[in-house]
């Protein structure tokens, strides 16, 4: 089975480095325009980043709960997208038609492992 903490700093890696990408002025990103980024958009992959490790680090055998907040946070920002009119998110954060199915993607993923996780043993309430 799939292991809550391992699946959480895996999160965390995989944000951290879409965030950096995304201050990278690369034409693979940039150009192409396939989902454009701004900088504000960057700090929020960044800052997801800094919540999954957040959850590993200081509250030990709670990333299940850790993981299904941060699914259940993208799958509101998928929803307060959809009915956002002008495909600014709260006036700062573009989210516009891929996107949100993005989003959706995301939220959805992150859930279904969270479901699929298990929780770490820690050993600490074996008996001898």
């Amino acid at each position: 089975m799939l292991n809550a903490r391992l699946i959480a700093i895996t999160f965390g890696i995989v944000f951290t480095l879409i965030g950096l990408a995304g201050f990278i002025d690369n034409p693979t990103i940039i150009q192409t325009r396939l989902w454009p980024t701004n900088s504000t958009l960057c700090l929020v992959h960044l800052l997801t980043a800094a919540l999954f490790f957040w959850g590993v680090f200081k509250y030990k055998n709670y990333e299940k709960l850790v993981i299904l907040f941060t699914g259940y946070f993208y799958m509101v920002v998928v929803i307060i997208g959809l009915i956002w009119p002008d495909g600014w998110l709260l006036d700062f954060i573009q989210i516009k038609g891929d996107e949100r199915w993005l989003c959706l993607g995301l939220a959805m993923t992150i859930i279904t492992t969270c479901i699929l996780a298990t929780e770490q043993n820690t050993g600490q309430n074996k008996t001898a």
